[in-house]
């Protein structure tokens, strides 16, 4: 529900930030919806999805999520990162 109001009308080429991604749900979720609308896994996965957390174990669950999900492509290196967003706003990027 949450990536569906994150977003309502998705296009095959928008870019999805989770802050606190954890294990990667809400990512997953928006790239479910990012494929509805046409974009390739590949694509999703190397460039659409970008996470942060603060738990250095959550991050690469995360990371795993996104590779399995994706059918072995992961996130393009630094697109998820160990991070305090709050602290380092998008300069944790």
């Amino acid at each position: 529900r949450v990536a569906a109001m994150a977003l309502p009308r998705p296009s095959s080429d928008a870019t999805v930030v989770d802050p606190a991604c954890g294990a990667g749900a809400l990512l997953l979720a928006a790239a479910q919806r990012l494929l509805q609308a046409g974009a390739a896994r590949s694509k999703v996965a190397a460039d659409l999805l970008w996470a942060a957390d603060v738990d250095p174990l959550a991050a690469a669950t995360c990371e795993a999520a996104i590779a399995l999900w994706s059918g072995g492509v992961a996130p393009r290196r630094g697109q998820v990162r160990v991070a305090d967003v709050l602290l380092q706003g998008a300069q944790a990027w």
